[in-house]
C-alpha cells in the first residue's frame, strides 16, 4: 500500500510540474495551529483571511482582505452566544442544559426554534415565518429523513460503517458515494452527470482530487512536532489545453 502511495505521489508530482510549466496552476495556502485551528488562508488571486482564538480554541475573530471582519462570544461551556460582523449583522443563540441549540435570533429579523430526542438529536425546528421541519435519524443515531411543511423531503442512506453512500429529494437531486477500507471519501457522482475522485497519504491527508470536468488539484502539508497540520498548500490546474 505504502509502495502503491509512494508511486502515485511520483505521478502526481510529474503531472504537477507539468501543469506549472504550462503556467495553468493556482495556488493557495493554509496555515494551521499547533491544535488544528485554521489560523490563515492566502490564494493566488490575492485574497486573504486571518482567524483568532481563545485560550480554549474557541474561533473568536476573522478578517477578510475585502474588508469583512466579524467577532464571536461564548457561554461558559464553549456555546457561541453572540456574533457580530462589520457590516452590522448580529445574531444571538441560546442553548438548553445539554448545550443543545435551541434559540436563534438575528438582527435581521429571522428567528428559529430547535427541539431535541433523548439522545440529542435535533428533530424539530420552526422559525418566525412558521416554516416547520422535521428530522428523523436510525438506531446509530444517523439523520436519515427530513420534511419541511412547504413539501420539501430529503433521505440519507449508510454503510455499516456509518458513512454517508446515497442521498436523493422530492426535488431530484441525488448522490453517490464510496470510500476505501479506512473511511475516506474516495468517489462521489450525482444525478446531474457531476463525478469526483480522492487519493490519500498513508496518514488519511487528501493528496489529490480530479473531477469529471478535468479540474484537478493536488495537496502537500508540512508538520507541527507533535504531528499535527501546520501548512496546507493546494495547487489547482485544469487539465486539457
Amino acid at each position: 500500500m505504502k509502495q502503491q502511495i509512494t508511486i502515485t505521489a511520483l505521478l502526481i508530482s510529474a503531472l504537477l510540474l507539468t501543469s506549472c510549466a504550462a503556467g495553468k496552476v493556482k495556488v493557495s495556502v493554509t496555515k494551521y495551529d499547533k491544535n488544528g485551528n485554521k489560523t490563515y488562508y492566502k490564494n493566488s488571486n490575492g485574497d486573504k483571511n486571518l482567524y483568532d482564538y481563545d485560550e480554549n480554541g474557541k474561533l473568536i475573530h476573522c478578517k477578510v482582505s475585502d474588508g469583512y471582519e466579524a467577532w464571536w462570544e461564548y457561554d461558559e461551556n464553549g456555546n457561541e452566544i453572540h456574533c457580530k460582523c462589520n457590516n452590522g449583522y448580529e445574531t444571538w443563540t441560546d442553548y438548553d442544559e445539554s448545550g443543545n441549540k435551541v434559540h436563534f435570533k438575528d438582527n435581521g429579523g429571522n428567528e428559529g426554534w430547535w427541539e431535541y430526542d433523548g439522545r440529542g438529536n435535533a428533530i424539530y425546528y420552526k422559525d418566525n415565518t412558521e416554516r416547520e421541519e422535521w428530522l428523523e435519524y436510525d438506531s446509530n443515531g444517523n439523520f436519515f429523513h427530513r420534511r419541511d411543511s412547504d413539501g420539501y423531503e430529503e433521505w440519507h442512506d449508510y454503510d455499516k460503517s456509518g458513512n454517508q453512500i446515497h442521498y436523493r429529494t422530492t426535488e431530484g437531486n441525488e448522490k453517490w458515494y464510496d470510500y476505501d477500507d479506512s473511511g475516506n471519501k474516495v468517489h462521489d457522482k450525482d444525478g446531474d452527470g457531476y463525478e469526483a475522485w480522492w487519493e490519500y497519504d498513508e496518514d488519511g491527508n487528501e493528496i489529490y482530487l480530479k473531477n469529471v470536468h478535468g479540474i484537478e488539484y493536488w495537496f502537500e502539508y508540512t508538520y507541527w512536532k507533535n504531528g499535527a497540520v501546520r501548512t496546507k498548500t493546494a495547487y489547482t490546474a485544469r487539465g486539457g489545453n
